[in-house]
């Protein structure tokens, strides 16, 4: 079975947040996902990296795929570090973010890697992340290589 090797590069710019002596050291959650009977979806594993502040993670992680007709990458930033602070209402629409259970989402995006041709040759794309709680224009750097 052929295996699917996905490398978390880094974000760029910066999603995090830094103000008032607060920097974030977010962390990439990753979901592989793919289609079954038409509106079910078979989880194909998923990965978690390290938190980092500079959100350069050169992190790599395998799975085990057929092919990659309709698989879907879920792709979500956190942060826990930022969680653990209280932050204002007026800032988060929250009434607070408090202790060590609260991961803070800074950004997801959603790959569809069947459509961008990933090969035995390393593919590296770029995909912006949604779902920011500023308009940073963040993007995440990911890179594909499909061995047979």
């Amino acid at each position: 079975m052929p295996t699917l090797i996905i490398h978390v590069d880094k974000i760029s710019p910066l999603s995090g947040y830094k103000e008032k002596g607060v920097q974030t050291q977010p962390y990439v959650t990753m979901k592989l996902r793919k289609p079954q009977f038409f509106v079910f979806q078979k989880d194909v594993g998923d990965f978690t990296t390290k938190s980092k502040a500079d959100e350069v993670y050169q992190e790599k992680k395998s799975f085990e795929v057929d092919n990659l007709k309709g698989v879907e990458l879920d792709v979500e930033v956190y942060d826990a570090h930022l969680g653990e602070k209280t932050v204002s209402a007026s800032f988060t629409g929250a009434k607070e973010l408090s202790g060590a259970t609260h991961h803070f989402l800074l950004g997801s995006c959603k790959v569809k890697l069947g459509d961008h041709g990933i090969t035995d040759d390393p593919k590296g794309i770029k995909v912006p992340l949604s779902n920011t709680f500023k308009s940073s224009g963040a993007e995440i750097y990911l890179i594909f290589t499909l061995n047979p």
